[in-house]
């Protein structure tokens, strides 16, 4: 593995976390669109339907682009002292479960706040569609993060798939 792949690497971790972040600021926008309306509840709309669309762009070049980008940082490809066994798409994996791991502990500190937050419903009714949104990012959060758990080899086989000119299979 040289520095280049780790770059890479790092790159396509810090796009992968950034998608789950724009995904998981859904709920968010769901519950601003069911206040009724209010003054600054467009501007609040607009600005978190802005920031999930540049958040998710932003995701998707740090993915698209990790090996061009790390090409042009990194000028010299030295290898790095791993062992032979352990190549690039394995190192990837293991973020990815490590991602999975975080991920997990969020939606389930979600979950603790949801419970938390039914058991005041009665008191103030006019805040369960916050809690609504905490669940269904509870939701998201467990659901992403059991996925890296569980299927985090598939996903890297998709991450470091190669186009049909230039062999046709994934990283190895």
């Amino acid at each position: 593995m040289t520095k280049r792949d780790v770059l890479s690497i790092a790159l396509k971790v810090i796009g992968f976390a950034s998608l789950v972040l724009s995904i998981a600021g859904i709920p968010y926008l769901l519950m601003i669109a069911g206040v009724p309306s209010v003054s600054s509840r467009n501007f609040n709309l607009y600005g978190q339907v802005g920031s999930i669309v540049l958040f998710a762009a932003i995701a998707f070049w740090f993915i698209a682009a990790s090996d061009s980008l790390s090409q042009k940082v990194i000028k010299d490809d030295k290898s790095i002292a791993f062992p032979k066994s352990l190549g690039s798409r394995k190192v990837f994996d293991l973020a990815l479960k490590v991602m999975g791991v975080i991920f997990s502990v969020q939606g389930l500190g979600l979950l603790a706040r949801v419970i938390g937050g039914r058991l005041f419903d009665a008191a103030a009714p006019r805040l369960s569609s916050m809690y609504w949104s905490n669940f269904l990012e509870f939701i998201i959060y467990l659901g992403i993060g059991g996925y890296l758990l569980l299927c985090s080899s598939k996903l890297s086989a998709w991450f470091y798939r190669q186009p049909p000119a230039v062999g046709g299979k994934a990283d190895e």
